[in-house]
């Protein structure tokens, strides 16, 4: 999910832009997504971590990093944006699709 610029809808859209047909077709995938994580900096790695592979809360996530949840909010759109840039750039999206 990426959020709307002007509010907090939000869409899916497809993750990659190719079929994984094989094993190593998901680990070059996986090794990609965690190459683009690591271009973070270490609190929007935080959060992201939280909020989207643990699925906790931004109240949760702000309890954890110690962070304000207007602070956790504002982090979580931003890493987002930039993730979203990183997947473009490595083709794991496709704006196309």
């Amino acid at each position: 999910r990426t959020p709307c610029v002007l509010g907090t809808m939000v869409f899916r859209g497809r993750v990659s832009s190719y079929r994984m047909q094989t094993f190593e077709d998901r680990v070059i995938f996986i090794f990609d997504v965690e190459k683009c994580l690591k271009q973070l900096d270490r609190i929007s790695q935080e959060v992201i971590a939280h909020m989207i592979l643990e699925d906790y809360t931004s109240f949760e996530t702000a309890a954890l990093t110690g962070e304000s949840v207007r602070s956790v909010a504002r982090i979580y759109g931003a890493a987002l944006d930039r993730l979203t840039r990183l997947f473009l750039e490595y083709r794991l999206l496709d704006p196309n699709r």
